[in-house]
């Protein structure tokens, strides 16, 4: 994640971001599945929380 911060504050992110993009996502579903958790659920959950907020900023 640090990886990611680092590159995103860049103004022209470097070629290797998106790999680090999906080196955090793999992770992501690696934990979860170790967990038990079904994000594809959660994910949904969470998007219609979303929608029920208030915009931000």
């Amino acid at each position: 994640m640090g990886e990611a911060i680092k590159e995103y504050r860049n103004e022209i992110p470097t070629d290797a971001f998106g790999e680090v993009l999906a080196n955090i996502v793999l992770r992501v579903l690696d934990i979860a599945h170790l967990q038990g958790i079904d994000l594809e659920k959660e994910s949904l959950t969470k998007m219609v929380i979303n929608e029920q907020r208030a915009t931000r900023g």
